[in-house]
């Protein structure tokens, strides 16, 4: 996931099920830099960029029911 939607200013939403993780992830370096305009759980924050907001609670992704 190192660098995986890096760039991508104009992503808002990415939806995932309740069973998706990060727990295997090895690489997740600037994962989520220059995403200005993501929101899930928190608004974008160029200081969390990394695996650990790819997530519905308390990243940016949102649940998809």
């Amino acid at each position: 996931m190192y660098y995986m939607f890096i760039g991508c200013n104009n992503l808002k939403t990415i939806y995932v099920s309740d069973e998706f993780t990060t727990n295997s992830v090895t690489r997740d370096n600037f994962m989520f830099s220059n995403c200005i305009n993501l929101k899930g759980a928190i608004s974008y924050d160029k200081n969390k960029t990394d695996a650990t907001y790819a997530n519905y609670k308390t990243g940016y992704f949102t649940l998809k029911s």
